[in-house]
């Protein structure tokens, strides 16, 4: 099994419906993980948190929300929890979200310009292993990060901030900001960057390829590589290859998620 390559905590946030929430809790704990049912404010990331979420359009619908997690221990803690999921019956529809939290409280503007740059040169990528409904600008609650029509431009926005704030405000503005593919706005009060591209989930081969992936991104932040925009125009596709390719290249995912990926993007093609 591909494990993560490094250590940093992560969260995970599931939407779904069609389960009672007290059931829930219940079942869960019965397998040994610590949940608690708590409101859309709950912020006891010791445990796992099972909320109530009224963008969810189906019966019962409610929102699972990790503690802080790390490594391969922590992944297989998401697995048994969607593996209740599962045997409950949870089910997603396309008002429903699957997002990552990685813990980088120890980045600097730097680390944060950086990923900023790899997320707008392959976010039209991403959205080839997504759904319709998380592509472009198409949902309201999950807005391109990059609104600017030259990639030129985006990124000497991104190296004329000087903080994550102004990086945030830049390319999310304001208090609706959050509702973005990619999002700090929660750095200065979590330590984490948000991930929340991918779409409802309760499949645990879906999760962990997002997981690895996103990892990987956190890690080519990390190693402060340098990010170029493309020399030529060059489409989603290929654009795609080239991202697979050099994260597996760095470890970051194996050949085998990178087949998942390339094969996801082939079934997603309209």
């Amino acid at each position: 099994m591909t494990t993560f390559s490094s250590d940093r905590t992560f969260g995970v946030e599931f939407e779904a419906f069609n389960v009672d929430r007290r059931t829930l809790v219940s079942e869960l704990r019965s397998v040994g993980i610590r949940a608690e049912m708590a409101y859309y404010s709950g912020s006891n990331f010791n445990l796992w948190q099972i909320k109530t979420d009224g963008s969810i359009n189906g019966p019962q619908g409610f929102e699972v929300v990790s503690p802080v997690l790390r490594g391969d221990a922590g992944l297989a803690e998401v697995e048994k929890v969607l593996e209740v999921m599962n045997r409950l019956d949870a089910k997603v529809n396309r008002s429903c979200g699957f997002h990552v939290h990685w813990g980088v409280g120890d980045w600097g503007v730097k680390q944060f310009r950086n990923v900023s740059k790899r997320w707008m040169k392959f976010e039209r990528s991403f959205d080839m292993i997504q759904p319709m409904s998380r592509r472009g600008n198409t949902n309201q609650y999950l807005q391109n990060f990059n609104s600017f029509n030259s990639l030129e431009v985006a990124f000497q926005k991104v190296d004329a901030c000087r903080t994550v704030t102004e990086i945030s405000h830049q390319f999310q503005g304001g208090m609706g900001g959050r509702y973005k593919k990619l999002n700090f706005k929660k750095f200065n009060v979590t330590g984490t960057v948000e991930f929340r591209h991918h779409s409802g989930t309760t499949d645990f081969a879906k999760v962990k390829a997002w997981l690895l992936l996103t990892n990987s991104m956190v890690a080519d932040a990390d190693s402060n590589k340098s990010i170029k925009r493309w020399a030529q125009a060059t489409d989603a596709q290929t654009a795609l290859k080239v991202l697979l390719n050099a994260a597996v290249r760095t470890g970051g995912i194996d050949a085998a998620t990178r087949k998942f990926y390339t094969r996801r993007a082939r079934q997603l093609v309209l």
